[in-house]
């Protein structure tokens, strides 16, 4: 039986004495899609201008307010970014790939071809 790797879904941390959550909704990564041009066959590259603006999209659920060049700053000052950017990379993954599954409630709507 595989055994299924799970995901967090929700990254925290303190950068200067404030508590900073990461983490994506659908809201978000339709944000991140059309303000980054984010795009999910492009995460194979760990292009530095996508891993900043991955990073940059962790904060739209939590933190809209934060202005980029303080986004960049904790960036950089950020430990393990490879291990980061893969566990941001799986993240958002989760979350887009979430409106391609049935919905969990039973209540969709059912669709038939002619």
């Amino acid at each position: 039986m595989d055994e299924e790797i799970m995901t967090p879904d929700r990254i925290k941390f303190t950068y200067k004495g404030k508590e900073y959550t990461l983490e994506f909704d659908r809201a978000a990564v339709a944000k991140a899609e059309r303000t980054y041009g984010i795009d999910l066959t492009q995460m194979t590259t760990a292009k530095l201008t996508l891993m900043q603006d991955l990073f940059a999209a962790a904060f739209i659920k939590h933190h809209q307010k934060v202005k980029r060049s303080l986004i960049n700053e904790i960036f950089y000052s950020m430990d393990e970014k490879v291990e980061l950017y893969q566990m941001l990379v799986a993240m958002y993954s989760n979350v887009a790939n979430s409106v391609l599954e049935d919905s969990e409630e039973g209540n969709g709507t059912s669709w038939t071809t002619e």
